[in-house]
């Protein structure tokens, strides 16, 4: 038996009925090999930095010059359920604003 056959069988993590594309919310835990402490405490600027990085370079592949995220971003602490449910309110409405943006303009 080779090493591969001892492994455990792993179940495929995504649902194959589930539109992931469409709004949802989202936990996502990802752990390191025998949950050993391998990384600082990562903090919200090194997560959207990276989130930022990856993004950037998928997006630029076809276009390398192509500017995609504009510099540094917002960051906000929720301190209550208030906040929570304005934070919300926003997300879910702020789409609907784009067209009134001035800096939007209507894909042909």
């Amino acid at each position: 038996m080779n090493e591969t056959d001892a492994l455990p069988k792993r179940k495929h993590p995504r649902l194959d009925y589930y539109d992931y594309s469409s709004a949802g919310l989202y936990f996502i835990t990802i752990c390191a090999h025998n949950k050993k402490c391998l990384f600082s405490r990562p903090t919200v600027m090194d997560i959207i930095c990276t989130f930022k990085s990856i993004s950037a370079r998928e997006c630029k592949k076809p276009c390398p010059t192509y500017k995609v995220f504009q510099q540094s971003f917002y960051e906000h602490i929720i301190r209550n359920k208030e906040e929570y449910m304005e934070t919300m309110k926003y997300i879910h409405d702020n789409p609907a604003h784009w067209v009134y943006d001035p800096l939007y303009q209507k894909n042909e």
